[in-house]
């Protein structure tokens, strides 16, 4: 027996396009015509790895919660109307702050890179809205545009993570809370920072929040213990000094990127993929300048976090200090937290299988561009890049 989710679909009048004009204009004009349509949860393994691999189950949740991350591969009818009725059926759609949503479907966030663009949504490893007091429990991302070559996603399942913790580590650490803050992604540039790195563009970026969330947590659906921090969003350990937390964090973040933790999915138009947000981190290659990739991704909301003994512990907090505070003639690749995304990044892309992942961040200015970046910081501009 096959798996299928049966949801409400729509008759297509028109080929589903990309974020252009033609796509505006078929969106507003669209009306949709219910009716009944199944789509196959199919069967799909692109490594020696079960995070992918769905079998004969009635129940996506169980899917999800033994797996992590389920596909619907070469889906290309699937409408933004099915998008979010599948949605619906998995959960209370949650509207993004940060992204530029689909026109006419506020409930689906744009995920995109033009060919002019360095610069790409999603491409350090991260799980979503772990800034938020309850972050996001279902990641569903559908594929629109995709490049030639490049542009894979790169899944990291973190409850295998945790339990390739020492015994003396799930001891230390259960106990812990780390805080999570959106500030230092989604905030505006300074001048200086845009002459060295190119960031993503965002919207409301003054609507940023620090929370406080377990290290481990309890799964929500299957009781199971995931290791819940990342390297986007983790910006410091509860109780412990900046050089203490790094070195924790780091310790955790090698472990979690061993090649057997890693899943590496190559898109085609119309794929779509559903991930646990709680148990999965993920991360959008960015290996494909001068072409373009367009992906539609909706989220459902997800509930209060405990930890793992059983004890709600999420709260909305102020952080002590701003993770890219820099102390007088530093440069922003010298900070903790930027030393913590670029290693694991790189960590993580070499370790995957498949094609080789050349790095597509700056990992060092230049001679000259240190200058630079050092003169400023001496003269307290603010040169946080990242």
């Amino acid at each position: 027996m096959k798996t299928f989710i049966s949801i409400v679909t729509f008759n297509l009048l028109a080929p589903i396009l990309s974020d252009s004009d033609d796509y505006a204009t078929y969106a507003q004009s669209y009306q949709p015509v219910a009716t009944t349509k199944s789509f196959d949860l199919t069967e799909y393994a692109s490594a020696p790895n079960t995070m992918y691999h769905v079998k004969e189950m009635d129940d996506v949740e169980t899917v999800l919660g033994q797996h992590g991350v389920v596909c619907m591969k070469d889906k290309e009818n699937f409408s933004p109307y099915d998008h979010i009725e599948l949605a619906k059926q998995l959960g209370e759609v949650e509207v993004t702050k940060f992204f530029k949503e689909v026109p006419y479907h506020p409930e689906i966030a744009l995920v995109e890179k033009k060919p002019t663009d360095h610069a790409a949504i999603g491409e350090f490893l991260h799980s979503d809205h772990t800034y938020d007091q309850t972050p996001a429990a279902l990641g569903i991302l559908v594929a629109r545009t995709v490049p030639k070559k490049g542009g894979d996603t790169i899944f990291v399942d973190m409850r295998a993570a945790y339990d390739q913790l020492s015994p003396s580590t799930k001891h230390r650490i259960e106990g812990m809370r780390a805080y999570h803050s959106s500030g230092h992604v989604f905030q505006e540039q300074s001048w200086v920072g845009r002459l060295f790195v190119e960031k993503a563009s965002y919207v409301n970026t003054g609507k940023t929040t620090t929370t406080l969330h377990p290290m481990v947590i309890t799964h929500p659906v299957t009781g199971t213990k995931s290791l819940f921090v990342n390297p986007a969003f983790t910006i410091g350990i509860e109780g412990m000094g900046t050089e203490e937390s790094e070195t924790l964090l780091r310790e955790l973040y090698q472990i979690a990127v061993q090649q057997k933790n890693l899943i590496r999915f190559s898109w085609k138009r119309g794929d779509v993929v559903i991930w646990d947000n709680r148990s999965v981190w993920h991360l959008a290659v960015n290996d494909y300048e001068g072409q373009h990739r367009v992906m539609h991704r909706v989220t459902t909301k997800g509930c209060t976090l405990h930890d793992a003994r059983g004890r709600a512990r999420s709260e909305q907090v102020e952080f002590p200090t701003d993770p890219l505070e820099l102390r007088r003639g530093q440069t922003p690749f010298e900070l903790p937290y930027v030393r913590l995304l670029h290693g694991t990044t790189a960590a993580c892309t070499q370790n995957v299988e498949g094609p080789p992942i050349r790095p597509w961040w700056p990992e060092q200015p230049s001679a000259f561009g240190t200058v630079l970046l050092r003169a400023a910081s001496l003269m307290g501009i603010n040169v946080a890049t990242l």
